[in-house]
């Protein structure tokens, strides 16, 4: 063994350097295509070892290599849908890892090992965060937190510190190892252990003692229809996907509190300012009254608004050809729909980059339209600033309604519970990105969402998966992959706020506050030498 660790520490050829950004990028993607989230513990320790053994320059390129084999590998589904997603993300996380890689390699080559470790700590939860948190530039997909999503029992302590706390977690366990490897000194893989074991026992204990028994419940039912977005969704007829939807309902249960149907349902554009007269709208509200007497409908759907002014009303809004003085925005919606009042709206916040909106175009407004130019949709849609907390009509019963991408975010999902939604519901399209990791790692991240708020879920996939989970993040019911169906069941009401929910991402804020603190100490240190050397 203590042959081996000398050798990591005195590496020098290429290839031996090429083997260990392969075994980086094999225990980094595992996560994430397999599931098991335990070679995540120790993913970065060949990138430390290359680091050590390496120029800086030379660092960054190993560096950026592995990151990336790491989303080629984990996400190459998003060509599925658009190829220039693939770039965007890679390029934007080689980026950010990079900002935390370097500034802890500049730290552990000019001061302490204890600088470098802060820096390499509080840097990845401060560009974890950004990306969290950017409105315009962010793809959170890969955030190391995520890693436990497919073994959620191990989570459970995230209802205290969101998925950041698992990226926290995984740091430390790397840099102990690393340490371990180096040194050769037991107590640092005898900290180590014990650091992966007061995260995994904490986590099993509060799995198996976290109860809803006594707590309310709602009976939920939900539709799958399985539209192939490329060959169906958007050819067949609206009346043909009514028919659908609506003989799938037809099977559920006529005792039902909520019926929910997936991300923009049918393929049809409804005016918000008229909404109630829409022939769409007053059906599914007859058949509401007829068979789910007591029930909301949550529906996904295309929204627009129309204005008549002079001057354009929004940044996301377009001439509609009508008129000199006539705008219109467009939006990805959430309507609950009961027949005794009237239709409510909540427009998707979170917008996917690309096909929803481009970035910097409220302050380039030339982008926007240069998108509308090229004769795409992007760029356009109209986001809401703070969630809508709907109320079931018969019970009075708070729950949010996110939509597709939003699920990726666990600090604007918890705003939902932190406004009063006592269930949570996800309606989405994963048909985008066919038979791929993509939708399954989507269905994934909801369990976390679960766990980090502590409410229950009841998730409308158009293609799969469709399921109920609880609070836990237990799959209670589920309809997989490409099925038309419908599943239905009861999910726990919970109104009691986790720290998560009230707090967000505060390790986020806490890791930025110490990067920029520790960046702030390093640049003073290097003027404070030059300005000793010059005298």
């Amino acid at each position: 063994m203590s042959f081996l660790f000398s050798k990591l520490n005195n590496l020098k050829s290429i290839p031996a350097k090429l083997a260990l950004v392969a075994i980086s990028v094999v225990l980094l993607t595992i996560p994430w295509t397999y599931g098991a989230f335990f070679t995540i513990l120790f993913a970065i320790v060949p990138l430390l070892i290359i680091e050590r053994n390496s120029s800086r320059k030379e660092f960054f390129l190993y560096s950026s290599l592995a990151i990336v084999f790491w989303h080629l590998l984990s996400a190459l589904w998003i060509a599925k849908a658009a190829e220039i997603g693939v770039y965007a993300s890679t390029a934007l996380n080689i980026v950010l890892w990079n900002i935390a890689l370097q500034a802890y390699s500049y730290a552990r080559r000019n001061h302490t090992k204890a600088l470098a470790y802060v820096l390499l700590v509080s840097g990845f939860l401060c560009v974890e965060y950004l990306n969290l948190q950017n409105e315009e530039i962010s793809w959170p997909w890969l955030v190391l937190g995520y890693s436990l999503a497919n073994s959620h029992t191990y989570a459970q302590w995230y209802e205290f510190t969101g998925s950041l706390g698992g990226t926290l977690w995984i740091l430390i366990t790397n840099v102990l190892v690393f340490e371990y490897i180096i040194t050769q000194k037991r107590k640092f893989i005898i900290s180590a252990i014990s650091v992966v074991l007061l995260g995994v026992v904490t986590s099993k204990t509060i799995y198996h003692t976290y109860s809803t028994e006594g707590a309310e419940r709602v009976k939920v039912g939900i539709v799958q229809p399985n539209f192939d977005p490329y060959s169906e969704k958007f050819v067949m007829g609206k009346d043909q996907q009514i028919k659908i939807v609506d003989s799938l309902m037809q099977t559920l249960p006529a005792d039902l509190d909520f019926v929910v149907t997936p991300e923009t349902t049918f393929d049809e554009l409804l005016e918000e300012d008229y909404i109630e007269y829409s022939p769409t709208i007053i059906f599914l509200k007859k058949r509401l009254a007829a068979n789910f007497p007591n029930a909301d409908l949550v529906l996904g759907s295309s929204t627009y608004l129309n204005y008549y002014t002079e001057e354009k009303p929004t940044p996301t809004a377009r001439p509609n050809g009508r008129s000199k003085n006539s705008y219109y925005d467009l939006a990805n919606s959430s309507l609950s729909i009961n027949p005794n009042r009237k239709v409510e709206i909540y427009k998707k916040s979170k917008l996917v980059i690309g096909a929803e909106m481009v970035p910097f175009s409220n302050l380039i407004p030339a982008l926007g339209e240069l998108s509308l130019q090229l004769g795409g949709s992007s760029g356009v849609l109209l986001p809401q600033d703070r969630p809508t907390i709907f109320e079931q009509t018969s019970l009075g019963v708070k729950y949010g309604a996110v939509i597709c991408y939003e699920s990726v975010y666990g600090e604007h999902f918890a705003r939902f519970a932190r406004d009063g939604a006592e269930v949570m519901f996800l309606v989405t399209n994963d048909g985008w990105w066919g038979d791929t990791y993509g939708y399954k790692q989507h269905f994934s991240f909801s369990r976390l969402r679960a766990i980090e708020t502590r409410r229950a879920i009841g998730r409308s996939a158009n293609t799969g998966i469709s399921a109920l989970i609880s609070p836990k993040g237990d799959v209670i019911e589920s309809l997989g992959w490409w099925k038309r169906g419908v599943v239905s069941g009861e999910l726990t009401l919970n109104s009691t706020k986790t720290v998560y929910t009230v707090h967000g991402d505060y390790l986020g804020v806490l890791g930025s506050f110490v990067f920029v603190l520790m960046l702030l100490f390093l640049i003073s240190l290097k003027y404070k030498k030059k300005l000793l050397t010059d005298m």
